[in-house]
């Protein structure tokens, strides 16, 4: 091939990637001095079958797109089957829809889980029920018979 038909052929293969095809009107329209070449001609659709270009008819063009659609619409439907199968994904989108705190409300939260732990632990040891149980904490502890992390 010369250096004019190769340089077509390369437009050719372009087109067939923005397209996902190229028709032999395509290759007719590029390439008419070949059409009477016919070693040329088949050294040029087999570059195309080489590179997993299909080749298409005019007529079958519109098949082929509808196709495309149809399989890629599958696709996108089977990726979100599969993303609820996921249970992390399934987590993460869960998450994403729910609102974050502000930095005013992130303060506040934790300051009333403190106030009211140590109200709690307040009422607690205001029972006479609990000393007992404390000082039998401590004397397990002085003893050396448990550890604290065993107490919890």
């Amino acid at each position: 091939m010369n250096d004019e038909v190769t340089e077509k052929v390369r437009e050719l293969i372009h087109l067939s990637r923005e397209q996902g095809f190229l028709t032999y009107k395509d290759i007719d329209k590029s390439l008419p001095e070949i059409a009477n070449q016919p070693e040329e001609l088949q050294n040029v659709i087999s570059i195309f079958n080489n590179l997993e270009i299909k080749l298409l008819d005019s007529n079958e063009v519109d098949k082929f797109k509808k196709k495309k659609e149809e399989s890629e619409e599958e696709t996108a439907r089977s990726n979100q089957s599969d993303m609820l199968d996921d249970p992390v994904r399934m987590y993460l989108k869960q998450m994403g829809q729910v609102p974050l705190l502000s930095g005013k409300r992130r303060l506040i939260f934790p300051k009333r889980i403190e106030t009211a732990e140590s109200s709690a632990l307040k009422i607690i040891y205001s029972v006479s029920l609990t000393a007992n149980f404390q000082l039998d904490i401590c004397k397990k502890l002085i003893a050396r018979k448990s550890a604290l992390t065993e107490l919890y």
